[in-house]
């Protein structure tokens, strides 16, 4: 089973958004090219994959109620956990 949160987003959007909610300078975006001469083959292959997942059935058989449906509503707790330690 596949699993994904209630919010899907790509991978950039993900790790600039929680860049920003750390106070980290965003990463850098790498161009198609740049990604070729930097990446192994297997990091591309990964990045290049592009995914939509249904959460239908994670919500209907395992976890019909999750304390953090998606990664917004997780961080700041998250963050708060990590900064008392």
């Amino acid at each position: 089973m596949n699993l994904a949160d209630d919010l899907p987003l790509p991978h950039d959007e993900y790790v600039t958004e929680l860049a920003e909610r750390i106070g980290a300078p965003p990463p850098q975006i790498l161009t198609p090219v740049q990604a070729q001469a930097l990446l192994s083959p297997a990091m591309l292959d990964f990045f290049r994959d592009s995914k939509r997942v249904s959460n239908r059935r994670l919500h209907a058989e395992l976890l019909p109620r999750l304390r953090y449906p998606d990664f917004r509503s997780a961080i700041e707790d998250l963050l708060r956990e990590g900064a008392d330690g």
